[in-house]
C-alpha cells in the first residue's frame, strides 16, 4: 500500500499558517487597527482625554494590557506622552497633536497645480483615501459586532439595562409634555441614535453632495456654537458620543478596476 507523502510543512513540523507581521514591522496604521487599540483611540475621540484607569474600566482590561497597549500609540505618534495625573495619581492621556498625519504613516504633500499628476502624486492620493476607508471599516464594525451580540443576548432575553439601552437609542421625538412630535404631513419623528443609509448618485449629483455637505457641516458648527451660548443644557456636554462617517467612491471605476 502506498503512504501518503507528508506535505513540507508536516514534515518540518512548520505551521501552514499565513505569516503574521511583528509588531515592528507593522505600519502605524494597522497597529492603529487592532482592537484594541482601536478601541483607545475611539475613547479618546470621544472624551478628549481618559486616565489609565478609566481604559481598565471601559476595556475590562488589566493594567498591564492597557499600559502596553497605550505605550505603543505613544511610540508612533497617536497618543501624546502623559505630562498631568488625576488625584488618585493615574496618568492622563490625550491624543497628540497631529496624530491624524500619524495615523495615515504618508507624505500628504501632493501637487495638484500641474494639469497631469504625477504617478508618484496619484498614488500618495489613493494612499490617502485607503487610509481613511480602512478606519471606516473599523468605526463601522462596531455596529456590525453590536448587531451579533444583541442576537446572541436574545437567545436568552433582554435583561431590563439592555431593553432601556435598545429603547433610548430607537425612541421617536417628543416634547415637554411627553407628545409625539410630528412633521408637515403627519409622521413622527425619529431620533434614532442608528442611522445607516446609502445612496447611488450621477457624478452631477455627487458634486453638488459635496459642495452642499460642506455648508451643512458650517451650519451644523454654527448652530451648536448658539445652542451652547444660549446656555442649552444638551449642548454643554462636550463628549463626542455620536460618529458620523461619510464615504464617497467611484464606483463604476472601482469595480471596473477590480474586475
Amino acid at each position: 500500500m502506498n503512504k501518503k507523502k507528508k506535505s513540507s510543512s508536516e514534515n518540518t513540523g512548520q505551521s501552514s499558517k499565513k505569516f503574521k507581521k511583528s509588531k515592528d514591522e507593522k505600519t502605524p496604521l494597522e497597529l492603529l487597527l487592532s482592537k484594541t487599540k482601536f478601541h483607545i483611540y475611539s475613547y479618546l475621540e470621544m472624551y478628549q482625554q481618559l486616565t489609565s484607569a478609566d481604559f481598565e474600566r471601559l476595556l475590562s482590561k488589566s493594567k498591564s494590557t492597557i499600559h502596553t497597549h497605550l505605550q505603543d500609540l505613544i511610540e508612533i505618534g497617536i497618543i501624546a506622552v502623559p505630562e498631568m495625573r488625576d488625584i488618585k495619581g493615574n496618568m492622563i492621556y490625550r491624543l497628540a497633536e497631529g496624530y491624524n498625519e500619524k495615523i495615515g504613516d504618508f507624505d500628504s504633500d501632493v501637487d495638484f497645480s500641474s494639469p497631469n499628476t504625477s504617478e508618484k502624486d496619484l498614488l500618495k492620493i489613493i494612499q490617502i483615501e485607503s487610509a481613511f476607508a480602512k478606519i471606516n471599516q473599523a468605526n463601522s464594525q462596531y455596529l456590525v459586532d453590536f448587531g451579533k451580540k444583541i442576537n446572541e443576548i436574545a437567545k436568552t432575553g433582554l435583561d431590563s439595562s439592555n431593553l432601556a439601552m435598545l429603547r433610548d437609542m430607537t425612541k421617536l421625538k417628543r416634547d415637554k409634555k411627553g407628545n409625539l412630535i410630528k412633521d408637515d404631513k403627519g409622521n413622527s419623528i425619529s431620533q434614532f441614535d442608528l442611522l445607516s443609509s446609502f445612496n447611488y448618485m450621477s457624478r452631477a449629483e455627487y458634486l453638488i453632495f459635496r459642495e452642499e455637505w460642506s455648508h451643512f457641516l458650517n451650519r451644523v458648527r454654527k448652530k451648536y456654537e448658539e445652542l451652547r451660548e444660549s446656555g442649552d443644557e444638551l449642548s454643554q456636554n462636550d463628549e463626542k458620543v455620536m460618529l458620523v462617517t461619510t464615504t464617497g467612491m467611484p464606483i463604476k471605476r472601482l469595480l471596473e478596476f477590480l474586475n
